[in-house]
């Protein structure tokens, strides 16, 4: 599990992908929140050849080996809230279904966090 954005970062650089390659990032006017919410983050994109659309958020998943899924569609929330809503409950169902029965999902997320 990653407690970072630098963290998936280097993993992903390490891994020989390009998703946080300056390029890439600026093809796409790429930002990255900060909020992890388990292995879920949220990016926002205006592409550069349509300066007259407004930037959209995705949710991403970081794998362990550091490469990046797009969760869902590309660009499908029209607000950053939206996205980490979306997000945290993605992390939450993640939680409740490797909970073993009656154990408290609180505890699944606790230990997944200390990695």
């Amino acid at each position: 599990m990653f407690h970072s954005i630098r963290a998936i970062k280097a993993a992903n650089e390490a891994a020989g992908q390009f998703f946080f390659s300056p390029g890439s990032m600026a093809f796409f006017q790429s930002r990255v929140s900060h909020k992890l919410h388990g292995p879920y983050f949220v990016t926002s994109e205006r592409p550069r050849w349509d300066h007259k659309s407004e930037r959209r958020y995705t949710i991403r998943k970081v794998e362990d080996n550091g490469s990046i899924d797009t969760i869902g569609e590309f660009g499908a929330f029209a607000s950053s809230r939206e996205a980490h809503r979306e997000a945290a409950r993605l992390w939450e169902a993640d939680c409740r279904q490797s909970a073993p029965v009656g154990y408290p999902v609180e505890a699944v997320r606790s230990m997944a966090a200390m990695g």
